[in-house]
């Protein structure tokens, strides 16, 4: 009764008051009131009454749970007050869902902004990064290498006589040889180091803080680590390696052009 600034009733189907702030229970409730009730969806009038020369207004409401009729009494004055309050909480709502949409919609377009670049930036059959992605990485290196003076070494490989894979075992097998490369690789690779599939079996390993020294180590290890995996019985896989360490104002196309001699070389 506090919040509703009324007197509140609830009445069963029959016009009969089961609970109420003044009025004795199981007395009848005004007596055109069923008549509203049934006619109310057509009408759509709202209920009230006079009671000492003041009007009545009367909110309804049913709860379907119970099959009473939720009624809340107020006089002219009370719902006029309540109006203007309604009114303002309304536009205080109004404006808190907009925001709260807003800040909704703004937050699922950068997240899709997010899966999108990482689509962009990922390979589809390995999920490690592209060709895109290196060439973003490697010039934020090259440019912390020119400020900092920090080292990085590049490291290509591909596998070889990947073409008679394919032609033997089918593209599946391929597909699952180069993603079991893929796994080697990064499980011999730390937190520094990244790899890339730069276009069929050929990959690009950025080593970021390694010398050259440091990153033939690598190679080597990786190079074994590949021959000694068990692809499938009579399925043995090696790759070839060349590596180049970064110097100061060379370009990356340099770097990438003598990395490609160099593992062919190794071939």
């Amino acid at each position: 009764q506090e919040k509703y600034k009324g007197k509140i009733h609830f009445i069963d189907k029959n016009g009969k008051v089961v609970l109420s702030s003044n009025l004795k229970i199981g007395s009848q409730y005004h007596h055109d009131f069923l008549k509203y009730i049934d006619t109310r969806e057509e009408n759509k009038k709202p209920y009230f009454y006079k009671e000492n020369g003041e009007n009545i207004i009367v909110n309804i409401r049913y709860i379907p749970e119970f099959k009473w009729y939720l009624v809340v009494e107020q006089s002219d004055e009370q719902e006029t007050n309540i109006l203007s309050k309604t009114l303002m909480l309304n536009s205080i709502i109004t404006f808190l869902v907009i925001a709260v949409v807003i800040l909704i919609i703004s937050n699922k377009w950068r997240k899709y902004q997010k899966e999108l670049r990482e689509l962009a930036l990922t390979d589809k059959l390995t999920g490690i990064s592209n060709r895109q992605s290196f060439e973003i990485d490697s010039n934020n290196l090259i440019s912390n290498s020119l400020k900092k003076s920090e080292i990085f070494s590049l490291m290509m490989f591909d596998i070889d006589n990947f073409k008679n894979v394919n032609d033997t075992y089918g593209h599946h097998t391929g597909d699952l040889v180069i993603k079991e490369v893929v796994s080697i690789t990064k499980n011999r690779l730390n937190k520094n180091h990244k790899i890339y599939r730069w276009g069929g079996d050929e990959f690009i390993v950025l080593l970021e803080n390694e010398s050259i020294r440091e990153s033939y180590t690598i190679s080597e290890l990786l190079r074994k680590d590949i021959e000694n995996n068990k692809f499938l019985k009579e399925l043995k896989v090696t790759v070839s390696i060349g590596i180049v360490e970064y110097e100061q104002e060379n370009e990356i196309d340099n770097l990438l052009k003598k990395v490609d001699q160099l593992m062919y070389k190794s071939k």
